[in-house]
């Protein structure tokens, strides 16, 4: 089940072709500590709304279930 604040964070990922969903932009984005957006995002990927990048261990990125036949991946990251 989605949270308030869960719908309101995943509702703004507009740029997410730009930028890749990870704990660490959640807990910005949800003005969090970096450990309830771990919590939070590990949450959302057990339930099926996010989907993890393959092959990674660490500063796993996550693209968003849209329906059982789409999902949003994010685009590679750019480095500033």
């Amino acid at each position: 089940m989605l949270t308030r604040n869960d719908s309101i964070i995943l509702s703004q990922q507009d740029d997410v072709q730009k930028r890749k969903l990870t704990a660490k932009h959640w807990a910005k984005l949800a003005k969090v500590s970096p450990d309830t957006a771990v919590r939070d995002v590990q949450h959302l990927a057990e339930i099926g709304v996010l989907i993890p990048e393959e092959g990674k261990v660490r500063n796993i990125a996550y693209g968003i279930k849209i329906s059982d036949k789409r999902n949003l991946i994010p685009g590679p990251c750019k480095s500033r």
